[in-house]
């Protein structure tokens, strides 16, 4: 349900990636550059899945307590749609460059293939990839 397709139109970019004692590793970093009407509509769309899920969590506690769950309930679902969604919408909005992965040798377990973004996907000077195999993070900076 949160994990975004991969577009079709890619751009690369050489890049360095870091391991704990600062030895550099080439690879490719594949991005995209979003244009403000594709970055207001990703952003909706990854705010509301995540929004949605969060929405389904304390439904469960309607069941348990229905008349608390009208108190509670009503304030922490409409903290989730008027304060989470639209702060998370405007987090997601502005990111304009986001990287989907990075081709590279991993520092750690020296397998070859395709390293995922950690926490966040924005593409900025500097960020963090995961490697699928051993789940180690490793740094990673643009080569200039």
């Amino acid at each position: 349900m949160l994990k975004e397709q991969i577009p079709a139109d890619l751009e690369y970019k050489a890049v360095w990636v870091l391991d704990s004692s600062l030895r550099e590793y080439p690879g490719q970093a594949a991005f995209k550059q979003w244009t403000p009407r594709e970055a207001f509509f990703r952003g909706f769309r990854r705010s509301a899945r995540i929004v949605a899920l969060l929405f389904i969590v304390p439904l469960p506690f309607a069941f348990l307590e229905p008349f608390a769950f009208m108190v509670w309930g009503s304030l922490a679902l409409g903290g989730l749609l008027l304060v989470l969604g639209p702060y998370l919408h405007l987090k997601y909005w502005g990111e304009t460059r986001s990287f989907f992965f990075v081709e590279a040798e991993c520092p750690h377990c020296h397998a070859s293939g395709k390293l995922k973004p950690y926490v966040s996907t924005s593409f900025l000077e500097e960020f963090t990839v995961l490697c699928p195999l051993c789940g180690q993070s490793s740094s990673v900076q643009n080569k200039n």
